[in-house]
């Protein structure tokens, strides 16, 4: 399913690398479900605001309050992370794949890849299930 703003600013970025970020996103959350299941995908363009600063990326300091960021978001309705897990996935070779299935690389590079563009990926569970990957990029 996708719910993609048409009218996103133009921002410049290495197109093949963030081709990698969204290809791991993808790949991760369809790996997530296995027996099937709806993954959606989202843009949209944000100011943030005062509320906002419970959000990862708005606490880390990348972002701050006012400014506009372009949002793409990728959620699952997959079995999600268990808790005492989901504060590694973007360590290097973590992973919560069978061995043999994953090498513990794909969101370790994705996030530098962010970070090199001045964005920000973050990731958590849902309430509903599943998981939820958020990609920031500043306009």
């Amino acid at each position: 399913m996708t719910d993609l703003y048409r009218n996103l600013h133009k921002i410049q970025l290495d197109e093949d690398k963030i081709c990698q970020v969204f290809v791991n996103v993808f790949l991760n959350s369809i790996q997530a479900l296995p027996e099937g299941g709806t993954m959606t995908v989202r843009t949209y363009e944000k100011q943030l605001t005062g509320i906002d600063i419970h959000e990862p990326y708005v606490k880390n300091g990348v972002f701050t309050a006012g400014e506009t960021v372009i949002v793409a978001e990728v959620e699952d309705m997959g079995t999600g992370i268990p808790d005492e897990q989901i504060t590694h996935v973007f360590d290097p070779f973590f992973t919560t794949k069978p061995i043999g299935e994953g090498t513990g690389l794909g969101l370790t590079v994705s996030r530098k890849i962010m970070e090199s563009h001045g964005g920000q990926i973050d990731i958590m569970n849902r309430e509903e299930g599943g998981v939820k990957i958020s990609a920031v990029f500043k306009m």
